[in-house]
């Protein structure tokens, strides 16, 4: 998905609030935020991913400020609320007819723990609610048990920190139902935005269930078009790839099939896949073609 101009006031906003927990000098803000501003307006015109532009601007701020993670307070936060709520939604899972279709929509609705939309983790009750009544506005369930039952191997990317506890719960269903699939998740490579890192998978405790890696490179909020040798190889080869949030929805050049579990956020979302915001999507994107 290329960035549209559409995206400039989300992206404007996200600096504005790195700006503000980075830079105490108004001066010096000010001077970061002229810098910023060519540069997205540069990039906007370009062909590249809204990922892609929020690596440029993240690794901008880093590198005038010194300061690699600002959200780090709040990813600790965000994951220990998360754990806290963890039990309720392991038994709302365990009661279910069905617990894959159901870890799968709590994951999905998970990904509304987003700090840097939300600034908090929803209450349980609010997501076992929704999870009552909503319904996939895309719905891929059908085809993903099917090729469940053929899978050896599986890749979960993961996205948002707290939302990794509901992704996690998935994985362990996964591996309840079908114990010979072999799981790999996939942080970021290092801090950017409230997304996913080593570290957190660490701290939920994830990487005691399934082997966690790191793409390696620059670190980005979705799917990096330019992909270690390493990474190239076990996204190529693994016969299922889920790839969890909006970030890595609206990343390009996959070319492969892929999975996207995740709720719209955004106006530009809404209207490039015909659903409105809020919307639950389980989509298969099966290559090239759909970039």
């Amino acid at each position: 998905m290329i960035v549209n101009p559409s995206c400039i006031p989300c992206i404007t906003n996200q600096v504005d609030r790195l700006i503000r927990l980075t830079i105490d000098d108004e001066s010096h803000a000010d001077a970061i935020r002229k810098l910023l501003n060519e540069l997205i307006g540069e990039k906007v015109a370009g062909e590249f991913s809204p990922p892609e532009i929020a690596q440029m601007v993240y690794a901008m701020i880093t590198s005038h400020t010194g300061i690699a993670d600002p959200f780090s307070a709040e990813k600790e936060m965000s994951n220990r609320e998360a754990l806290e709520l963890y039990p309720v939604f392991s038994e709302y899972v365990a009661k279910a007819d069905d617990p894959v279709a159901a870890g799968v929509k709590l994951a999905a609705l998970g990904n509304i723990i987003d700090l840097a939309i939300l600034g908090h983790v929803p209450d349980a009750d609010s997501i076992l609610q929704e999870a009552e009544h909503a319904e996939f506005r895309i719905d891929e369930f059908g085809r993903f048990t099917e090729d469940l039952r053929r899978a050896k191997t599986l890749l979960y990317i993961l996205d948002n920190s707290g939302e990794i506890v509901l992704d996690m719960l998935l994985i362990e269903t996964l591996l309840d139902r079908y114990p010979g699939l072999e799981i790999t998740a996939v942080t970021r490579s290092g801090p950017i935005i409230n997304d996913v890192t080593l570290d957190d998978a660490r701290a939920v405790g994830l990487d005691k269930i399934v082997k966690v890696i790191s793409p390696g490179g620059d670190a980005i909020p979705g799917i990096s078009p330019v992909r270690t040798p390493e990474f190239a190889g076990i996204f190529g080869e693994s016969d299922i790839v889920i790839a969890k949030g909006q970030g890595n929805f609206e990343s390009r050049l996959l070319n492969r099939p892929v999975y996207h579990l995740f709720k719209i956020k955004c106006g530009v979302v809404a209207e490039f896949t015909g659903y409105p915001e809020n919307s639950l999507i389980f989509y298969y994107r099966s290559g090239a073609d759909e970039e």
